[in-house]
């Protein structure tokens, strides 16, 4: 007999109902077949109620074992996450780390190579006077070699009318 139908004879027979009939108002047979009945119902509800207590606690171990476990699950998860976390952090530092040296290294190439700049502006500079310089030397030198050349010549006059 299921739960509802133990609900429905529960509802025909009431206390009342039996009280009444042990009164004596209905004949001894009929009183005992409602004893009885009484006595199943009784029984029987008691199995029912006894069956419901142990799926309950049943149903109850099975869900705390669940529950115990997804627990597990969770804290393994958020140890996990923070774990995440850490090397998601320690990474970001890295990152901005090497994002500072980065902008070091592009500050210093920027002052190298405005170094370098300046460098070959005075290279330049140096070769154009140093152009200038050696042109300067051609002419002297050319005006040495003149200057030796009349000199020479000179010489060789005053040789010359010496002898004579």
């Amino acid at each position: 007999m299921s739960l509802s139908q133990v609900t429905l004879l529960r509802v025909s027979v009431t206390t009342q109902d039996l009280d009444d009939v042990d009164r004596g108002m209905v004949k001894p047979d009929l009183t005992d077949a409602l004893r009885d009945v009484r006595q199943q119902y009784e029984k029987l509800a008691s199995k029912n109620m006894q069956e419901s207590e142990e799926r309950y606690k049943s149903k109850f171990a099975d869900l705390t074992e669940a529950a115990a476990r997804n627990n597990d699950a969770l804290q393994l998860a958020k140890k996990e996450a923070n774990e995440h976390k850490r090397k998601v952090q320690s990474l970001t530092r890295e990152v901005d780390d090497l994002k500072g040296t980065l902008a070091q290294m592009e500050d210093n190439f920027s002052v190298e190579k405005k170094t370098v700049s300046r460098l070959e502006e005075d290279i330049q500079k140096m070769n154009d006077k140093m152009a200038r310089d050696l042109q300067e030397y051609q002419d002297l030198l050319n005006v040495k070699m003149d200057l030796d050349a009349e000199i020479a010549f000179y010489k060789n006059l005053l040789e010359v009318e010496e002898e004579s």
